[in-house]
């Protein structure tokens, strides 16, 4: 079965689920690719590889942060939460 990538927000952070990746949790590595300003999931086994960005916050020209992001693995479901600055809190 393929990988679901889903966008789910809260009110305080930009929320991914990706589906269906079936590795232990030791494989998945989650950073931020700072010249592209992208988000990128990658596994040490080379089975998946996913850059996104948040159009949000490129749209008013914030830069991504390494302690804004969060991740956790559970149920094959690979969730990566990135806080949100209080300046796209505003403006929602």
């Amino acid at each position: 079965m393929n990988p679901i990538f889903l966008r789910k927000d809260s009110e305080t952070h930009f929320e991914w689920r990706i589906r269906n990746l079936p590795y232990p949790k030791e494989v998945y590595s989650v950073e931020i690719d700072h010249n592209k300003q992208e988000i990128v999931l990658r596994t040490t086994n080379k089975k998946y590889y996913k850059r996104f960005e948040i159009a949000d916050m490129k749209r008013i020209g914030l830069k991504l942060e390494d302690q804004y992001v969060a991740w956790k693995y559970q149920n094959n479901t690979v969730i990566i939460g990135y806080e949100k600055p209080d300046k796209i809190i505003e403006l929602e």
